[in-house]
């Protein structure tokens, strides 16, 4: 009874007409569709198109963003073209345990992609984002089936189509930018480090944890080391959330033996450093029993707060 009636939504659905509703990617380099156009469901992990499909039309809740949520949601997105062509989608989402991208057209629906955070064999890397290819034959009519699943949605959710040559652009500027900036972080800590071998200086120290950290935080943002390993239970996008009250900890007690007030008589704002840091460092701990919105909203205030403390120890250091 089941099969038939989800074979009765695939019919239904195909008959719907695609011209008047669809959006329409002829001669054109970037869509951008959103980012209101989610439902959020009860679906922990989809295991077909007909599922996806039942689960979004038995939800009568108005279509939502997704910003400042979390768990799973699936998006509709009627797509029609008059040429063959190669796009790539981009869901903008920071973190994602699941992500599924199903194609309805009058031939059915099946699974086109996995985009999951955790799949190693992804037909297109983009650092801090996720992508997918969406093939398309001449005058192609359908439906674009979008299942995303995440502890937190830290912004709205919109969902870009780019043409293959806008895409490999932004692929390689992305890319590129992100592995520089990691390995200039990574390699400034080194040396730091082993002038802290040479030296015995905290401040070398700290400075190397400061920079270090912020790297390797970056990193697994990014997506670097998911690139070459997945944690089957553990998405380890997350560890830079996590890594980062260390960070900060270390950047908070630089700034203290950078400007020597550990030699010099006690002042509110070398006070203030200090037990800044200890209480970062002791929060990294506490994050690990938190939620992860709890963690990223943790993330954030010691990072807003470190920017006005860098702007005061500019004015008055």
């Amino acid at each position: 009874m089941l099969r038939l009636f989800s074979l009765y939504l695939c019919i239904l659905l195909t008959l719907l007409p695609f011209s008047t509703l669809a959006q329409s990617l002829n001669d054109e380099q970037i869509k951008k569709i959103g980012p209101a156009i989610w439902q959020q469901v009860n679906i922990k992990s989809p295991v077909s198109g007909e599922q996806i499909i039942s689960a979004y039309q038995n939800k009568q809740s108005p279509l939502v963003s997704l910003s400042e949520m979390r768990g799973p949601a699936v998006a509709k997105i009627p797509v029609s073209t008059l040429n063959e062509e190669r796009w790539f989608v981009l869901p903008q989402a920071n973190y994602l345990d699941g992500g599924f991208a199903y194609w309805q057209d009058t031939q059915g629906i099946r699974l086109i992609a996995d985009f999951s955070q955790g799949n190693l064999s992804q037909s297109a890397i983009i650092m801090h984002g996720q992508a997918f290819q969406l093939n398309l034959e001449t005058n192609s009519q359908g439906v674009l089936w979008l299942y995303l699943n995440a502890r937190h949605y830290a912004k709205p959710v919109s969902v870009t189509f780019l043409d293959e040559p806008t895409f490999i652009y932004q692929q390689f500027f992305i890319n590129s930018l992100s592995i520089m900036s990691i390995t200039i972080m990574l390699t400034l800590a080194c040396m730091a480090f082993i002038l802290y071998l040479k030296t015995g200086q905290n401040v070398a120290l700290y400075c190397a944890g400061y920079i270090g950290l912020h790297g390797i935080g970056w990193a697994f943002a990014a997506g670097v080391f998911g690139v070459f390993y997945s944690f089957k239970s553990i998405n380890s996008h997350y560890f830079g959330m996590y890594i980062f009250s260390f960070a900060i900890s270390s950047a908070s007690a630089f700034a203290y033996y950078l400007f020597n007030f550990h030699t010099v008589e006690k002042t509110r704002i070398s006070q203030f450093l200090k037990y800044f840091s200890y209480v970062a460092f002791i929060s990294g701990f506490i994050n690990l029993v938190l939620p992860f919105h709890w963690v990223f909203y943790l993330a954030h205030t010691l990072a807003a707060i470190w920017v006005v403390l860098t702007l005061v120890l500019g004015f008055k250091c």
